[in-house]
């Protein structure tokens, strides 16, 4: 199975360096197609001929390459229902053309990591083929942040682009599939899917807003009343990170907890101004289980 994996690599690593190098060699093609009429050579010349024809051989090749590569589907996701800590997810494709009694084998592996692993997949009929995976819960709730500044000038006021990293490195996955049978072994470009929405599906999102205002920081964070799911937020804090230093702002709850939606908010004088990043802590409850969130949040 190792002998095969590192086969399957390989073989997908000269199909991806063969697209790249017919894709560069193709655009300098034409660039000297261009600068042979720019130098008004004449249409009929043997030169610009002989070029027009290597170059419309390569985009041939090129193209019969990309399509080989393409044999397979993307995979879709389906995500069935939380079984405690569990979470069955199907990742499921279509195969084009396959010899018979081939073998259909889904490699994954989490970003940032560097060995694939093999998943052997279930043929589900018409070319369809699938596999399940046993995925660990975790709670996730997406959350749109705002981030505005205002300054001691009159009529000053700035509104900063922020992101919010909702995922988690762990949710991000690369995938390729390969087929075997035959005698002839081939496999996919490499895809990649995240699994972020995974954890959403209980906590309803959340909007943030953090305000400066010369050195104060003032932050409110709300549910969206129209999505209120099973877990909602009883706690939040708020920590404000300048290298090795933090500082924890406490929110407070400002809207009753039977109230159609919750809001929190707090405010710290003369903040530092010097900021990495912001993490938006919560804890979640569904009147059973709690939960505790964080988020990280950077301006850009």
């Amino acid at each position: 199975m190792e002998r095969l994996l590192r086969t399957c690599v390989a073989m997908l690593v000269v199909s991806l360096l063969l697209i790249a190098y017919s894709g560069v060699r193709i655009n300098s093609m034409a660039r000297e197609l261009q600068e042979l009429r720019n130098n008004s050579v004449s249409a009929g010349s043997q030169q610009l001929q002989n070029l027009q024809l290597e170059l419309a051989s390569l985009r041939s090749a090129l193209q019969e390459l990309q399509q080989a590569s393409q044999w397979a589907t993307p995979v879709d996701i389906s995500i069935g229902e939380r079984q405690g800590e569990i979470i069955p997810i199907t990742l499921s494709w279509q195969i084009k053309e396959l010899a018979e009694g081939s073998a259909i084998t889904l490699y994954l592996k989490r970003d940032g990591d560097v060995d694939y692993t093999a998943y052997e997949a279930s043929g589900t009929g018409g070319g369809g083929y699938r596999v399940v995976m046993e995925y660990p819960y975790r709670l996730n709730p997406e959350i749109n942040v705002g981030i505005t500044q205002t300054y001691s000038k009159p009529g000053q006021h700035e509104s900063i682009r922020a992101e919010s990293l909702i995922g988690y490195s762990e949710d991000r996955f690369d995938y390729y599939i390969s087929a075997s049978g035959g005698g002839q072994l081939k496999t996919t470009e490499v895809g990649s899917f995240d699994l972020a929405k995974v954890g959403s599906l209980e906590a309803g999102p959340l909007s943030v807003e953090i305000h400066r205002d010369d050195g104060d920081l003032r932050v409110t964070v709300s549910e969206e009343p129209q999505l209120i799911r099973r877990f909602r937020p009883t706690k939040a804090s708020f920590q404000i990170v300048s290298g090795d230093s933090k500082t924890t702002l406490p929110l407070s709850m400002s809207a009753k907890p039977q109230d159609d939606f919750r809001k929190f908010e707090g405010e710290v004088k003369n903040a530092p101004q010097a900021v990495d990043h912001y993490v938006l802590i919560l804890e979640y409850s569904d009147g059973n289980e709690i939960r505790t969130v964080e988020k990280v949040i950077r301006s850009r």
